[in-house]
């Protein structure tokens, strides 16, 4: 192999692992993991990136139908009626 397909290689694994070690400590280490909500929201951008290009700016939408699914569970548990 050649050196700049050694190096591009290598560019490639660290980008990778820099990824996967910040989805685990968004996961479990981050301050705000331990609110409720999709997992898959919390490791990145990527569910925003889809729905805000993919799917045409509807991710405020979704935002509002997590705010209803995962709200009500917290709100209704820590305040009495």
């Amino acid at each position: 192999m050649t050196i700049a397909a050694t190096l591009a290689w290598g560019v490639l694994v660290f980008a990778i692992l820099r990824a996967v070690q910040k989805a685990i400590y968004n996961l479990y280490f981050h301050p705000l993991s331990r609110f409720p909500g999709p997992k898959l929201t919390a490791i990145g951008p990527y569910v925003e990136f889809y729905y805000d290009v993919i799917k045409d700016g509807i991710f405020i939408w979704e935002i509002e139908k997590m705010h209803e699914k995962y709200g009500e569970k917290r709100l209704s548990s820590s305040c009495p009626d």
